[in-house]
């Protein structure tokens, strides 16, 4: 059996879909990349900035409420004023709650044959569902996926449904026919 890493990363934020008071509508907005940092007397809001795709209104998307400004790291703090990438791609994905993003995965190319165990590497979560992925990647349609899995030659985790999201350290088996 060949063991083998595939490391699945977002290639992307997540959006966040909400009403819109301008377009009076449920519409996507994407993130900034940007935080607002409002200081009230000593106590501090931070906010990640979203615009809507489709009118350019501004959601702000709470990340801190009235923290005292002492009680934050430095670093952080530091990071919130200085719109830190890393810290941006944390809370986007804290606030995306498993939304679908683009993604890619890194791996080696596929054996033409035999056992293959996968250990999924992601970092971020990405929102996709096991059969999607595995379509994709192994290059079988949907309803193959799902017979192969009926009858063993797939399994994820010892057995979950296909249905369900991949996560981090996931482990995929399938029998490359």
């Amino acid at each position: 059996m060949l063991q083998v890493v595939w490391r699945v990363e977002a290639l992307a934020l997540p959006a966040l879909s909400l009403p819109c008071a301008r377009c009076a509508c449920v519409s996507s907005f994407l993130c900034t990349e940007r935080f607002r940092v409002n200081a009230n007397g000593g106590l501090l809001d931070v906010w990640l900035l979203y615009r809507c795709e489709t009118c350019d209104a501004l959601h702000k998307q709470r990340v801190k409420r009235r923290v005292r400004a002492d009680a934050l790291q430095r670093d952080l703090l530091a990071g919130y004023q200085a719109d830190e990438p890393s810290l941006v791609r944390r809370c986007a994905f804290a606030a995306g709650g498993g939304a679908e993003v683009a993604y890619r995965v890194v791996r080696e190319p596929l054996p033409a044959s035999g056992l293959l165990r996968a250990l999924i590497d992601q970092p971020e979560p990405c929102g996709v569902r096991w059969d999607r992925m595995l379509a994709s990647e192994l290059g079988w349609t949907r309803s193959r996926v799902a017979r192969e899995a009926e009858r063993g030659a797939l399994r994820v985790n010892g057995g979950e449904k296909l249905r369900g999201m991949v996560m981090q350290r996931d482990v995929l088996e399938v029998d490359l026919q």
